[in-house]
């Protein structure tokens, strides 16, 4: 008998752990497959978690109740474990059949509303919310199980919580470091699917076990049915219970989500942070669950207890905000070392940072949720663990989903994260006092110092709280121009040696400039490059914000609709610092801002441009929902009237901006390349229809003052620069792409480049970083066609129109040798000058003749 009990109660952890590591593989499979079907705004990413969550905490509920009713527990727990299996390997097909209704409600309530955010819900709800009701039924049947002839009975609730949780810390890290960055959302979710088909087998070698020791079919004790009409009417001391799981589960969500956004200013925001964090959490959670089981025996109980557990969580949480704040420069001392090493020990870094920030704070919280299990259970007689951790596991999950909601919509943006953290310790104190004023005597004049002290020291630390920007403007050695938090993230406008940039989450989104002028940007070119191959362009479109920049050079070009998709809202009060260098296009009647994720909106709506310009070097380095995928370009194409044109920004010429070219040939018949060498990137550009350069317009637009103005910020001197810099069209553009990989929704490889894992400093060296030397003798190799042969020109302007052309290549191509093949001071000096000598109005050869002297 004790030799079967130890056997099942071996099988109850194994099942437990399996299912937890399937469940976290589950949650952010889905998460990532839903993010690009619903967008990555805030609202429908706020919609898809809590729509897994209800759907756990009500699995929870029903199966806690069937846990102590029937007899038939290992068969629940397999038919729990298979129905999951199935959603797994059925997952892409499931959301698919969703996104026709979601796009017809989005198209009538608009995408950028909140109704249309309501709709994400009820879609994530349709797709999530099956699964996630058969994956919280496990918990609660697993407690039955192994409180059954358990001489501790009080330990079934922790061993059950700590060993889910610990193989939520394995499927947290396997699928955010291994399997999706290498093998994609689909067979991830095949991979958790093949957990729950593992956890299946031990519930039926459970049930056999079961069925040879005789007790199948038959109830252990005599009272079992009526257990839960038992627990229709807790006492006091129960329903304080239910009241401090509520507000535990509170805590423990709205934390990880602030402790999210607060690292994200540290060690950035990206899928390898995120994962750190997560793995961080989850670890932590199934230290603590699993450490409270072994100390049950020891006397650990009472609302005393739970009330110091709360205390010493409160003054956690304001730790992890102190040593977010004031630790940066150990932080980064940290990272430099780790980045001497390899890749992997700079994530390791990010792992360790995580756990200084969150690792003690979740610890108590993993202790916490298990304690509190089996108080509200002896609180009931013991005769009901089921539906004791069915329904404390359910009332801490609504009160997860309900903190996490309010902590980015709500405080966050009003209180900023740090504030926010540090009153959500507050509540903890304020449960504390409630728990030892409950255990009576003496606790209750503790409790009230707890309350006090924990109000007292966020009064006194305030200032300290408040620093989220004085972090970011502290890396980057620059002064904080401005700095606001939304439910997106934090916005902040740094100002050094006279030039500004916007951040966001700490990761710059431009490349710094004067706030009051035009200098040759990567934002300009992406504004001018799309306008000047698109002549009389009516509506204009531009993804990302950013600084204003880009949608300042469109609006030179007499568009009669000029619009941009912005995700963050406090970008959109950034760029007002940048009025000068935008031009005030935020001011301009004919310009719409529209708040919402760009992927989402095209796909949403069914308007037409003609031209759609997006910078996805922005969306690479802050982990962005990823845009430059195949599925993402079938929609942009299909939003293109005749002769559009989509430019996708910069590039420097490596494999993943290869890699961007075969996805871009893979959708659109013609694609073309670009190089502005003082910008040190690749431009390309794709469309529908031939790409065909309008000498016509192009001189139309080198004679209007406005538009020279700008065009010679970037170093253009006349049209014939323009057209010198046309590097290939398709069939060049296929050479230099080569073979390889494409970028799509399963495998989104942007995600991960090395720039998408970067700290400041390695963002700073690769954002400077120019082309390699042997890349672009192979661009130039592979492309530089003769440009003419895709210029409309009239005949009688055309062989002038060509000597010019064939002058201008050829300094160009000095250019490239100077900047970026040529080591040597002197032969870079002597390339440029053969660049001016072959062509007098080069202005790149200037602009970099004029740096090598200035250094």
């Amino acid at each position: 008998m004790v030799f079967r009990r130890r056997a099942e109660t071996l099988a109850a952890c194994a099942i437990a752990f399996a299912a937890g590591c399937a469940t976290l593989l589950h949650e952010t499979a889905w998460f990532r497959l839903l993010s690009l079907r619903l967008g990555s705004s805030a609202q429908a990413v706020a919609a898809v978690p809590a729509a897994f969550l209800a759907g756990m905490a009500l699995g929870n509920t029903v199966f806690g109740r069937l846990a102590d009713r029937s007899a038939r527990r290992w068969f629940f727990l397999g038919t729990v474990q298979l129905a999951a299996a199935v959603f797994g390997f059925v997952g892409t097909k499931w959301s698919l059949g969703v996104l026709p209704v979601y796009a017809a409600a989005a198209r009538v309530l608009g995408p950028d509303s909140w109704q249309a955010g309501a709709a994400a819900f009820a879609a994530g709800c349709a797709v999530v919310m099956a699964p996630a009701f058969f994956m919280g039924g496990a918990y609660p049947l697993l407690v039955r199980l192994m409180s059954e002839g358990n001489s501790k009975p009080n330990t079934a609730a922790a061993l059950a919580y700590g060993m889910g949780s610990l193989g939520a810390t394995l499927g947290a890290a396997l699928g955010g470091f291994l399997l999706l960055p290498r093998v994609g959302v689909n067979f991830t979710l095949r991979v958790a699917a093949w957990c729950n088909l593992f956890a299946l087998i031990l519930a039926v070698a459970g049930a056999v076990m079961k069925l040879r020791a005789g007790a199948a079919g038959r109830l252990e004790h005599a009272g079992e049915r009526d257990l839960t009409a038992e627990c229709c009417s807790p006492g006091p001391s129960a329903r304080m219970l239910l009241i401090v799981a509520f507000f535990s589960g509170f805590t423990a969500l709205a934390m990880e989500t602030l402790w999210m956004r607060m690292l994200a200013l540290v060690i950035g925001h990206t899928a390898f942070s995120f994962s750190a964090v997560l793995s961080v959490y989850m670890a932590a959670v199934a230290a603590g669950g699993l450490l409270w089981g072994r100390r049950q025996a020891k006397g650990l109980t009472g609302l005393g207890w739970l009330g110091w557990m709360h205390a010493a969580l409160a003054a956690c949480c304001v730790a992890s905000v102190l040593v977010t704040v004031t630790a940066p420069a150990a932080i980064q001392a940290c990272y430099r070392a780790s980045e001497r090493a390899s890749f992997g020990s700079y994530l390791i870094a990010r792992v360790l940072v995580s756990a200084m920030v969150a690792g003690p704070s979740a610890f108590l919280m993993g202790a916490l949720f298990p304690r509190i299990v089996s108080a509200y259970s002896a609180a009931r007689g013991g005769t009901a663990p089921g539906w004791a951790a069915g329904w404390v596991s359910a009332l801490a999950t609504f009160g997860g989903i309900f903190g996490a909601i309010l902590a980015v919509f709500g405080m966050a943006p009003r209180l900023g994260s740090g504030l926010s953290a540090a009153g959500v310790g507050c509540l903890n104190a304020l449960v504390a006092a409630a728990l030892l004023a409950s255990a009576g005597g003496r606790m209750r004049g503790a409790g009230i110092a707890v309350l006090c002290c924990a109000l007292g020291l966020t009064h006194v630390l305030r200032p300290a709280l408040s620093r989220g920007g004085a972090v970011v403007a502290r890396q980057f050695g620059a002064r904080m121009v401005s700095q606001r938090e939304d439910a997106a993230g934090t916005v902040t406008v740094l100002e050094k040696d006279g030039k500004r940039w916007i951040a966001l989450n700490a990761t710059p989104i431009m490349a710094p400039v004067s706030p009051e002028r035009q200098e040759p940007t990567t934002d300009l070119v992406s504004g001018h490059l799309p306008m000047l191959l698109c002549p009389g362009a009516q509506d204009a479109l531009f993804v990302g914000l950013g600084s204003g920049i880009s949608l300042g050079a469109m609006s030179l070009y007499g568009a009669r609709h000029l619009r941009t998709i912005e995700i963050c809202p406090s970008v959109i009060q950034a760029a007002e610092f940048f009025a000068g260098a935008n031009r005030g296009v935020l001011k301009d009647p004919r310009t719409s801002v529209i708040i919402n994720d760009g992927r989402n909106q095209l796909f949403c709506e069914r308007r037409r441009y003609d031209v759609i310009g997006f910078d996805d070097w922005i969306a690479v380095v802050n982990g962005a929902t990823p845009m430059a995928t195949v599925e993402f370009l079938e929609i942009v194409k299909s939003r293109l009237r005749r002769g559009g044109v989509y430019s996708s920004g910069p590039g420097s010429m490596d494999d993943f901006f290869r890699m961007e070219l075969r996805t871009l040939l893979k959708v659109f018949d013609h694609v073309a390349v670009f190089v502005f060498p003082d910008t040190g990137c690749f431009y390309p550009v794709a469309s529908n229809d031939p790409i065909v350069i309008d000498y016509q317009w192009i001189r139309e637009c080198f004679q209007n003052p406005r538009t020279a103005e700008s065009l010679a910020a970037m170093n253009l001197s006349g049209p014939e620069d323009f057209i010198a810099a046309l590097v290939c069209r398709t069939e060049g553009t296929a050479r230099l792409a080569g073979a390889g990989p494409l970028c799509t929704d399963d495998l989104p490889l942007t995600m991960y480049h090395p720039a998408s894992c970067l700290n400041v400093d390695m963002f700073i060296a690769e954002s400077s970083r120019q082309p390699d030397a042997g890349d672009v003798l192979d661009a130039i190799a592979c492309g530089f066609e003769d440009p003419m042969r895709h210029v409309r020109c009239g005949s009688d302007a055309r062989a002038d129109l060509e000597a010019r052309v064939r002058r201008a290549r050829a300094a160009l191509k000095e250019v490239l040798l100077g900047a970026f093949v040529l080591q040597d001071r002197s032969e870079k000096l002597a390339a440029f000058r053969r660049a001016k000598s072959l062509h007098p109005g080069c202005r790149y050869a200037d602009f970099f003749i004029a740096a090598l002297e200035e250094h």
